[in-house]
């Protein structure tokens, strides 16, 4: 059996996940927190 939303089996089956591991895009609250962690 495979588990297609597992990514052990991504490569088996090459496929990168269910977004296509789009770029990390920086929301508002993520920037919001980075600026309380000191991480700029």
């Amino acid at each position: 059996m495979v588990y297609y939303g597992h990514e052990s089996s991504f490569k088996a089956i090459s496929y990168d996940g269910p977004f296509g591991n789009p770029p990390e895009k920086l929301s508002e609250s993520r920037i919001y927190y980075k600026k309380i962690l000191g991480e700029s």
